[in-house]
């Protein structure tokens, strides 16, 4: 064979002996990998975590003569339980002289609280945490004398300034008038004023509650030094106007002093009617103020109530309760789509010693209803600590119930562990965050 075709023959076999070797090292280093695949282990699924339960809060005023404090409570939604988180400082004085007469002194807005500060002539916002616990914003003066209550609605703040009675003549220039002071609300919770946006009273008036009615159009001013209520127009831009005013009671001298609403009933307003003496007509009024301000149902004649002066709506705003002072109890109302009021049962503690019923609030799911407690229903004694009562809120209010006590059933009543001297003090006002 010559020499050339034996070198050709040598080169193409040392080829394909190459390409063999290759290709059965490719099938086997498949084989490998497809072995090691197939013997990897299924990783186990993480543990589903427990139900997210979000943090809300609950919150009233130490008001004493000085330096006033809101006493914050962090609150389980799940359960409605509150937990004293401690006293937190306004930047501002509050006026014992108010003795917790006033209605929404403080407010809860999204994340922000507004409250007042009457001892100083001025308001605080603060930014309330996921704790629940309130950081100072700013405090803000309130453009007249002895604030006692704020409403909210959308970007719209007003601030209900008292005034004062020095106890002289009527033409007195050392008495300072009441009013009511507009603001709006930037961006990050701070109100600014609006210049326009501002009514006076006499304080002879002496107004105890504002509130916005229904879809925020309107504001409700009550006046408990005249027996009546005083309603205007509020436009986008927080300018008020078409004030008609009415009187609440069917006696001469019954005080209105808290008062209510629902945004879906549009334009209707509650008021919490202490009576002049016992027996003539303590009770709930019903008012409208769609056209002409009118009166829906005067005083109904509820055997339970005794002292009225706070009330609030339920979330459907189909019942309403009043919280009545001397007897620390409970009233419970049934209100149809035109505001009517219905009594329909109470809650009364037994055995109770404690300290007098004042400012309520409801949670925003509808299923709580928290009190706040304070001052001595005997006269001269010392104020005891406050208390902070939490009740569950009935789905029916059927009289085949196990405990038909006004709709609720009390399940805490908790006190503030404080170093504050409450016999120096005039809690006042509740607020519950949504959630």
């Amino acid at each position: 064979m010559p020499k050339l075709l034996r070198i050709a023959l040598t080169l193409a076999l040392f080829a394909s002996a190459t390409a063999c070797k290759k290709e059965r090292g490719s099938k086997k280093s498949k084989s490998k990998r497809a072995i090691a695949t197939a013997s990897t282990p299924t990783p186990t699924p993480a543990p589903t975590p427990p139900p997210f339960v979000p943090t809300g809060a609950a919150f009233f005023l130490s008001n004493p003569d000085g330096p006033n404090t809101v006493e914050a409570f962090s609150r389980n939604t799940a359960t409605g339980l509150l937990t004293y988180l401690g006293s937190f400082p306004t930047g501002g004085n509050g006026s014992k002289a108010i003795q917790g007469s006033q209605a929404h002194a403080v407010v809860v807005k999204g994340n922000f609280l507004y409250a007042v500060n009457s001892g100083s002539d001025s308001f605080s916002t603060f930014r309330i945490g996921s704790d629940g616990r309130p950081t100072w914003l700013a405090t803000t003066p309130s453009n007249g004398v002895r604030p006692v209550s704020i409403a909210v609605h959308g970007n719209l703040l007003f601030v209900l300034n008292q005034g004062i009675d020095n106890g002289n003549d009527l033409d007195d220039p050392d008495d300072k008038d009441a009013s009511i002071r507009g603001f709006s609300i930037n961006y990050d919770g701070t109100p600014f004023p609006i210049g326009n946006a501002t009514f006076s009273f006499l304080y002879s008036d002496s107004p105890s509650d504002v509130f916005f009615l229904g879809d925020g159009f309107r504001l409700a001013v009550l006046k408990s030094g005249s027996d009546s209520v005083e309603a205007f127009s509020v436009s986008p831009t927080g300018e008020l106007s078409n004030n008609q005013t009415i009187t609440v009671g069917k006696f001469p001298g019954n005080q209105p002093v808290g008062g209510a609403a629902k945004s879906n009933l549009p334009g209707i307003g509650f008021a919490a009617v202490i009576a002049n003496k016992a027996g003539n007509g303590a009770s709930v009024v019903s008012f409208s103020a769609n056209t002409s301000l009118t009166i829906i149902q005067p005083e109904v004649d509820a055997d339970e109530d005794i002292d009225p002066c706070w009330a609030v709506t339920s979330i459907k705003g189909d019942r309403l309760w009043s919280s009545n002072f001397m007897p620390k109890s409970l009233t419970l109302y049934l209100v149809d789509g035109n505001g009517t009021l219905t009594p329909s049962s109470s809650y009364t503690p037994l055995n109770d010693t404690g300290p007098g019923s004042l400012d309520l609030d409801v949670s925003a799911d509808g299923r709580f209803l928290y009190r706040l407690r304070a001052f001595s229903t005997i006269e001269g004694e010392p104020n005891p600590t406050p208390i902070v009562e939490v009740f569950e809120i009935e789905s029916s209010t059927s009289s085949t119930s196990s405990t038909p006590k006004g709709g609720v059933n009390l399940i805490q009543w908790l006190s503030p562990n404080t170093t504050i001297s409450w016999t120096d003090a005039s809690p006042t006002g509740m607020a519950v965050t949504s959630p």
